[in-house]
C-alpha cells in the first residue's frame, strides 16, 4: 500500500494517511469508509483539476529507433540464438522509461519486436513469448533490478504469479526483456546487449539535439 502523508483527503479535506491506489481502486481516508469514491476531477483541496492520464513518452527512446536497432542487429541474434539453437522465435520488449500516468503503478509497453518466426500462431501453443517477456519486464520495473539480481540477491521481492525464469533487465533507466531463446541467461544476455545499443544511440541523439541552439527546450 502506498501513502501520501502531505496530501489531504479528496472529500473531508483532512490531512491524513490516504491510500493513493490499491489494486486499481482510488480510495479515501478511513473516516470515509463506506462512502462513494470522490470525484477525481477535483484537486486535493477541492479546486477543479483535470488529471493528466495521458501516457508520457520519452524524447529519444522512440519506436523508430527501436525498429532500426532490431533491423540492424536482429539478423545476427536470429542466426546465433534462433536458427543455430533450433528455436522458433523470441520477443524483445521495451517498457516506456517515463513514469506511468497519474494514479497508475503499471508500466506501459512502448515497443516489442520479434526474432525468428513473425506469426505467433506458428509458435508452440503453450509459448506466448510476448506475455512471458512482459511478465519479466514488469518484475524488473517493480523491483528496480534485473530478474537475475532479484532471484539471486533479493528473493524476498518475488511476488505471487511472477515469472519463474530470468530475461528482464533494469539498467540505466531502461527496462528491456527477452523471452524465447534457449535459456533465461541467454534471454537476459540479449536484453543487455539491446539495452547497451539503445543507450549508445540515445546519448548520440541527445548530443546532437543539445547542439541545436534554436530553442532552450527539447
Amino acid at each position: 500500500m502506498f501513502f501520501d502523508t502531505d496530501r489531504r483527503c479528496y472529500v473531508c479535506a483532512q490531512t491524513t494517511y490516504i491510500p493513493r491506489l490499491c489494486q486499481g481502486q482510488i480510495l479515501t481516508c478511513s473516516r470515509l469508509k463506506g462512502r462513494n469514491t470522490p470525484d477525481l476531477s477535483h484537486g486535493v483541496r477541492g479546486e477543479k483539476k483535470k488529471l493528466n492520464m495521458e501516457t508520457r513518452t520519452p524524447k529519444f527512446v522512440t519506436r523508430t529507433l527501436l525498429d532500426q536497432i532490431l533491423a540492424g542487429h536482429g539478423p545476427g541474434w536470429t542466426e546465433t540464438h534462433i536458427k543455430n539453437e533450433g528455436r522458433k522465435a523470441a520477443v524483445i520488449l521495451d517498457l516506456n522509461p517515463c513514469y506511468p500516468p497519474e494514479f497508475s503503478h503499471q508500466p506501459v509497453e512502448l515497443w516489442h519486436g520479434i526474432l525468428g518466426e513473425k506469426n505467433p500462431e506458428n509458435w508452440d501453443p503453450d509459448r506466448n513469448y510476448h506475455e512471458f517477456a512482459l511478465a519479466k519486464a514488469r518484475a524488473a520495473w517493480r523491483t528496480k533490478v534485473s530478474n537475475s539480481v532479484m532471484f539471486g540477491s533479493f528473493p524476498e521481492l518475488v511476488e505471487k504469479d511472477d515469472f519463474k525464469y530470468i530475461g528482464g533487465i533494469n539498467e540505466r533507466g531502461l527496462v528491456i526483456a527477452v523471452s524465447g531463446l534457449k535459456s533465461g541467461e541467454i534471454d537476459e544476455q540479449v536484453a543487455r546487449e539491446f539495452s547497451k545499443i539503445l543507450a549508445t544511440n540515445v546519448h548520440a541523439n541527445l548530443t546532437l539535439s543539445r547542439e541545436d541552439k534554436s530553442s532552450f527546450f527539447f
